[in-house]
């Protein structure tokens, strides 16, 4: 597993991780994104390394953020922002943001202020539905981002460019929703541990480099067990974002195969298909409607388009029962969990709902509840 290994590598040095620091070398330039409703074509288009903006790969403090945060806000909010403050983020030459939740916007606000080593650029104002008339409204934002970009950058984006780039994200897309696939197997032969490394690596290396290490690495996954053979309770994961790999792994030794997912640092990044590529239609339109009608946030009106996906995916997948990890103050999730609860229940996937905070270690409490939950499901 050569490319496996690779991959895993990436994110070891955190968030200035190696393919990084060789790009900065070249004296290329860099721009963060905060939340899947940026497009990172643009940025590849604008000729600079698109990085995602988290708050962390593993076990994640926020004392620095904490004084200049509310008790309420949300832990990635503050963890990215603790990121922030400290330096980390200081190799990025811009930042871009979204509305995307009370608690982007905060963030985008508070970095402005704080951080303005890295100058955030754009706040793109996010739409809470999915219809052609939000395209329209969407594209506009795009076409604002853009020239922030084309200013702060002093670049001129070309729409042949920006087709190239598409292509580019479009074929990581395609590998993304491979490897996502490979894992209906009965006995999927990489496990939800590794496939987060790998979608945390995309996000902290060129595209170019990232898709050749995918390739590679599909054609190295067929006939491998990282599981034990024949165990395993197929779970699905639902709710805010994680990209502690370890924390998938403890979740994995109680017994689970992780197997899908529809979190935004995973499933709705990996599965939601590529954007339109054609000359019949305008690149600017295209990226407006694909970033519109990925698979729902639980932010989306009504809040059937998120639950009819998830249970898509149950089906799909085969999952025997779902957990929805609930970052804590992440309101749109928490608001949301009761009736997405409810709505699995009544398509037969039993659904755990856990309160965590972002970047927090598997504890012993939390194996106890996740194990009485798996023998609930086995029938224990």
């Amino acid at each position: 597993m050569d490319s496996l290994k690779k991959l895993q590598e990436v994110t070891r040095r955190f968030p200035y991780a190696e393919p990084i620091a060789h790009w900065n070398a070249g004296g290329k330039k860099a721009v963060g994104w905060l939340c899947i409703y940026v497009p990172e074509e643009l940025i590849h288009a604008a000729g600079a390394l698109p990085v995602r903006v988290i708050g962390g790969v593993g076990e994640t403090t926020t004392n620095e953020a904490e004084v200049h945060t509310a008790d309420t806000t949300c832990s990635f909010v503050r963890s990215c922002l603790n990121v922030g403050l400290k330096g980390e983020y200081d190799f990025l030459d811009s930042l871009v943001a979204s509305s995307a939740c009370s608690g982007c916007t905060r963030l985008s606000e508070l970095w402005a202020c704080l951080v303005p080593r890295v100058p955030v650029i754009d706040t793109l104002d996010i739409p809470r539905k999915m219809s052609e008339s939000v395209v329209a409204f969407y594209k506009d934002e795009l076409l604002t981002f853009k020239q922030a970009l084309e200013k702060q950058l002093q670049v001129t984006i070309s729409d042949e460019a920006l087709r190239k780039s598409i292509r580019l994200y479009n074929e990581g897309r395609r590998l993304l929703k491979q490897l996502y696939e490979l894992r209906k197997a009965n006995e999927p032969p990489i496990t939800g541990a590794e496939v987060l490394q790998v979608v945390n690596a995309a996000h902290m290396m060129p595209r170019e480099e990232f898709n050749v290490l995918l390739r590679d690495l599909l054609k190295e996954l067929p006939g491998r067990r990282p599981y034990s053979e024949g165990g395993g309770v197929r779970l699905m994961l639902l709710g805010s974002m994680v990209n502690d790999c370890n924390f998938i792994a403890g979740l994995e030794a109680c017994g689970f195969r992780v197997v899908v997912d529809e979190l935004c640092t995973g499933g709705k990044y990996c599965l939601s298909g590529p954007v339109e590529d054609g000359v019949e239609i305008e690149p600017y339109e295209a990226l407006a409607r694909r970033y519109v009608f990925q698979l729902p946030c639980a932010r989306e009106m009504p809040k059937e388009l998120r639950s009819t996906e998830v249970l898509r995916l149950a089906k799909e997948y085969r999952v025997d029962g779902a957990v929805s990890l609930m970052v804590r103050y992440c309101n749109n999730v928490v608001y949301t969990q009761p009736y997405l609860t409810e709505e699995l229940g009544k398509g037969g996937v039993p659904a755990y709902a856990l309160d965590v905070d972002y970047g927090q270690p598997f504890t012993g409490q939390l194996r106890t509840r996740l194990e009485a939950f798996r023998e609930r499901l086995e029938g224990i």
